[in-house]
């Protein structure tokens, strides 16, 4: 299979200068290396993993090339002047080899091939030895099942990879069943070593894996009696997790009543997932707590955090159903994750901007008049000051000249001068003053 190579252009002094500085920054650079590819920079790794399901096949297929392929193919994607490739050139290159990759791949049932299709795809560039980078290639293909291999009888699938058939480097595959059907006497493995070449096994640099080619018998119905079941790759059977649910409503026809069935299954199993661990409850309930919540209150947030727990699910089987090869779920949850985020960072705001502007209107509203109340001994006889009636009020009242122990009051001893006690009104008010004689006269 041929690739992207090193464009021929009148600019080959530049691009040997640049292998020069690229083979000098390498050599200076060897512990690196180790660390960032421990089969070599000169590898093209590859990870295939192979899902056989009712209708269809699924292939996951990772390719992991190191610093001097990876600049090859860099070279020849960048626009004449850059330094790096621009993102659409990125996007251009994805589009091109995802279907080379896909053509690579032949997977076969009872002999006949089975086409397959990019689902989603993406590209990276990780850092590799001396902040030189590497490429990465994520696709997943699907194929569709034939229509007369749907049935319960056994049927032998083959699986070969010929990409990069003349490159050096690892090539794992690994097998796993869907939720209905059940693989058996299969060459390759049901678990892998390396998760996606994210990691490669110390003890296996020497002999690395070079799996390309796994045959499998796959059935829909019973698997017979002699049969090997799948197994890991140090002898254990290979346990595929079972969804149950999705068993229950994998049926030829589905009905309305039974589709209702399945919604009541799984509202009740929702509702069981709910008194786990978790969820925000404690953070609620300390909420309610704090702020004196009703039964209301505690509704309104149960019935909030269902919804926004369920909507997340709803997003996720959205972009699987419409959208999956423009939007992958690993993708997506980073995303609900932030959303979610920002949710709870924009309720605590408000909670907290509402309690602030309660604090401050209480504040502004519940204050007294302070007047200054002395404790001097009054004769009425030696009563020679003036007053002034000026206190600081903003809030016009009424208001008995009883309640102010320092109105028209003698002072036995000294006068406000003395004391340096000014008051101002700012809204002039009324006081009643009781004579003698017990009739209250308005006085200014």
């Amino acid at each position: 299979m041929t690739f992207t190579r090193l464009a021929r252009s009148t600019h080959l002094p530049r691009r040997i200068a640049a292998t020069l500085l690229l083979a000098a920054v390498l050599v200076g650079c060897l512990a690196d290396v180790v660390t960032a590819h421990p089969l070599g920079n000169f590898t093209i790794n590859h990870f295939a993993r192979i899902e056989v399901g009712a209708e269809q096949v699924r292939v996951r297929f990772v390719v992991d090339m190191a610093e001097i392929p990876a600049f090859q193919e860099l070279q020849a994607m960048k626009a004449e002047g850059d330094d790096t490739p621009s993102n659409a050139a990125l996007n251009g290159y994805l589009e091109r080899v995802v279907p080379q990759y896909a053509n690579g791949l032949v997977l076969t049932i009872d002999g006949e091939r089975v086409e397959l299709q990019p689902v989603a795809r993406t590209i990276s560039l990780p850092p590799g030895a001396g902040g030189l980078p590497t490429l990465r290639v994520e696709c997943d293909l699907a194929g569709a099942m034939p229509v007369n291999r749907l049935s319960t009888e056994e049927h032998r699938v083959r699986f070969a990879n010929t990409n990069h058939p003349d490159r050096l480097g690892w090539h794992e595959l690994v097998v796993v069943t869907a939720a209905v059907g059940s693989v058996y006497n299969s060459s390759a493995f049901g678990n892998a070593l390396t998760d996606e070449l994210k990691a490669y096994p110390e003890d296996m640099l020497t002999a690395p894996l070079d799996e390309r080619v796994a045959e499998m018998s796959f059935t829909q119905g019973v698997v017979p009696s002699n049969a090997a079941a799948l197994r890991t790759r140090d002898g254990r059977p290979a346990v595929q997790s079972r969804d149950r649910l999705a068993e229950l409503i994998a049926v030829p026809e589905l009905t309305l009543s039974l589709a209702l069935f399945g919604l009541l299954i799984a509202a009740a199993l929702g509702a069981a997932h709910a008194f786990s661990p978790g969820h925000g409850k404690t953070v609620v309930g300390a909420y309610l707590v704090g702020s004196r919540g009703t039964w209301q209150h505690a509704a309104f947030l149960g019935l909030t955090v269902t919804i926004t727990h369920t909507a997340g699910v709803f997003a996720l089987g959205l972009v699987t159903l419409f959208a999956s090869q423009y939007v992958v779920p690993e993708r997506l949850f980073p995303i609900l994750s932030l959303v979610s985020g920002l949710i709870v960072v924009v309720i605590g705001l408000s909670l907290f901007v509402n309690r602030l502007r309660s604090a401050l209107g209480y504040a502004g509203h519940d204050h007294t008049h302070d007047h200054h109340h002395h404790d001097h001994m009054h004769d009425d006889s030696n009563h020679d000051h003036t007053h002034v009636n000026n206190h600081a009020h903003t809030d016009a009242h009424d208001h008995s000249h009883r309640d102010h122990t320092h109105h028209e009051l003698a002072h036995a001893h000294h006068s406000h001068e003395q004391h340096g006690q000014m008051h101002f009104h700012a809204d002039a008010h009324g006081h009643a003053q009781e004579t003698v004689d017990g009739v209250y006269r308005s006085v200014t």
